[in-house]
């Protein structure tokens, strides 16, 4: 029998400025200034998230589409995800 890996996502952590996300073994943050489609969200629209790939996170309700390389660009791991 073929093991098939979960794909998981989750919320951690939301603050007036934005929110952490738990995927693919790290947490990254969202900044409400980078991603403006969350900054009037309610929690339950920022809570419901599915990683639908290993490189990609959805929000359902609020059809926004983030890929897991840009927020690492983006977000507090910047520093050391992008230096090049």
């Amino acid at each position: 029998m073929r093991h098939i890996p979960l794909l998981r996502a989750e919320v951690t952590t939301i603050s007036p400025h934005g929110f952490w996300v738990g995927a693919g073994g790290e947490e990254l943050y969202v900044a409400f200034h980078e991603y403006p489609g969350f900054e009037h969200a309610t929690v339950r629209e920022i809570s419901r998230i599915e990683m639908v790939s290993s490189s990609r996170l959805y929000w359902p309700c609020l059809d926004i589409d983030i890929d897991l390389a840009t927020l690492r660009c983006y977000g507090f791991a910047a520093a050391s995800a992008c230096a090049a």
